[in-house]
């Protein structure tokens, strides 16, 4: 019996030695298969900021005046061409002038009538003053001599008023630019009537131009303390086509000029007016662009790509190529974005780390990671 205790010891014995080789070569070929991931890497990058608010806008003339006839009159000559620059006090239409002529030649006639008349009726109160206070002549017909000068007096003033707008008629009747700026298509020609109500053409002064757009009044404190400082600037981004029919956005440089002083209570947002030069006349009234407004300039920040920011239970992270070629993750706290990066605002990144971009899908804490290329330049 005692024997027989003996062997099955021994037997459990060697069972366990078996078992014991069995799991030290399973855990051998376990180490021999880990996983490998392949990925790309690229650099977290330091340097100025600026912080914007990002908004859609239209761009508006920061003149537009439609031109109207102070005079009822025929067209006689149109003095431009449709969509060309035109400066101040440049002669665009002029209208026939020979009623306006004929006015004025018989407002002057009447004047000189007048003046005759009026030295007449000075020289008769003159003589008459000395004869009334000597009671030569009544009293009454003395008052009824100064009533006829002081009448005659008046009707040289009219005729004098009338020569003054008969002048202002004759020059209404050219008709110039009243700013500078790109003219539009005509809307009348040469033979046709035109009168006060008529609108003949317009006038829109494109540079600078204006930009309208509006941001969410919460924004608004923001930007009243960012402009204590001075003027806000701001990057226009407007949609052109190249030569090969691709679209491309083209930056334009502008700054905040003025702030609604009524927010909009249906949309919860408030209008603002940004000026954008154009000296290059290549904008026009009536475009889109997408707006930047820069509200703060940050100096000496962290920036990583968007592409290696995950989100999991506890919050963003991102991982880095670590020790002995393992994937680490490290824990991130991003803030505003910055092109195709986020502002790093806390976490144990730094520059100089192999912060991995691609290859993210199945990637686990400490599996081992081969880099496939030197630097990924996003």
């Amino acid at each position: 019996m005692k024997k027989k205790l003996i062997v099955l010891l021994l037997t459990l014995i060697g069972l366990l030695f078996i078992l014991i080789s069995f799991l030290a070569k399973k855990s051998d070929s376990t180490k021999m298969v880990q996983r490998t991931t392949a990925v790309q890497v690229t650099d977290v990058i330091r340097k100025d900021v600026p912080i914007y608010i990002e908004a859609f806008g239209s761009l508006v003339a920061s003149q537009d005046v439609d031109i109207k006839s102070r005079v009822s009159g025929q067209i006689q000559k149109v003095d431009f061409k449709n969509g060309s620059f035109v400066e101040k006090g440049q002669l665009l239409f002029q209208i026939d002038s020979e009623k306006y002529k004929a006015n004025l030649m018989n407002d002057e006639a009447s004047l000189e009538k007048n003046l005759a008349n009026l030295k007449l009726m000075e020289m008769t109160l003159s003589r008459n003053t000395k004869l009334a206070s000597s009671g030569a002549v009544s009293l009454l017909n003395y008052e009824a001599m100064k009533k006829e000068f002081l009448s005659a007096k008046a009707e040289v003033k009219k005729a004098q008023a009338d020569i003054l707008l008969d002048k202002i008629n004759l020059k209404y009747c050219s008709i110039e630019a009243p700013i500078s700026g790109i003219i539009g298509i005509n809307k009348v020609h040469e033979g046709n009537m035109v009168n006060t109500d008529t609108i003949m053409a317009n006038i829109k002064n494109i540079d600078p131009l204006h930009l309208d757009f509006s941001v969410s009044e919460k924004d608004i404190s923001r930007i009243k303390k960012a402009l204590e400082s001075g003027h806000l600037k701001l990057l226009v981004y407007v949609d052109e086509k190249t030569n090969n029919d691709s679209i491309k956005q083209t930056e334009y440089n502008g700054w905040l000029e003025s702030l609604n002083n009524t927010a909009n209570s249906v949309s919860g947002t408030i209008s603002l007016q940004a000026v954008l030069p154009n000296k290059e006349k290549i904008l026009l009234p009536g475009q889109f662009g997408k707006i930047k407004l820069i509200v703060e300039n940050r100096k000496d920040v962290l920036l990583i790509h968007q592409s290696a920011v995950r989100l999991g239970p506890d919050g963003p992270y991102a991982f880095i190529v670590g020790k002995d070629s393992k994937a680490e993750l490290i824990p991130v706290v991003v803030s505003h974005e910055y092109g195709d990066y986020y502002i790093l605002e806390n976490g144990k990144l730094k520059t100089g780390d192999n912060l991995i971009v691609s290859g993210l899908l199945d990637l686990s804490p400490d599996d081992f990671v081969t880099i496939q290329n030197i630097k990924v330049q996003l």
